[in-house]
């Protein structure tokens, strides 16, 4: 049985991993930002931990009296991008949002946050394929 994205065979070594999906670690450089498309304001800005073609995880600053946990899915578009690379995403649910107390200091909270995504059109994943190819450790 094999995982038919269409986009290589990244995606077909994945099927043995627990999540189901291999997360392939990313090098610095690979950023996610969350904005809300009506207003054209970043939200939020993070760096990419890791990413597959379910989802991907990340880090996030902010200070204490913001209230920006990530709670509601598509609440803002997505834009993951590296050098060369650019995903647009509309479609996906929020996993997990925690404040990661061994990154926080008294003004700034360190968030790690997990996306799954959802529905992904074939030029997605495509597009994804080369995220990973060119940003992976």
């Amino acid at each position: 049985m094999g995982f038919d994205s269409g986009a290589s065979d990244l995606s077909q070594n994945a099927l043995h991993n627990r999540r189901r999906m291999e997360r392939f670690p990313l090098r610095q450089g690979a950023y996610v930002l969350f904005y809300r498309s009506d207003s054209r304001k970043f939200e939020i800005v993070g760096q990419l931990i890791d990413i597959s073609f379910n989802g991907f995880s990340f880090y996030y600053v902010t200070t204490p009296g913001e209230n920006q946990k990530l709670v509601y899915d598509y609440d803002y578009d997505i834009i993951i991008f590296s050098l060369f690379r650019m995903l647009r995403l509309k479609k996906y649910r929020i996993v997990y949002d925690l404040e990661l107390s061994s990154g926080s200091s008294g003004k700034l909270l360190v968030r790690r946050c997990g996306v799954k995504f959802d529905r992904l059109r074939q030029s997605h994943k495509i597009e994804l394929e080369q995220i990973i190819r060119f940003n992976a450790i």
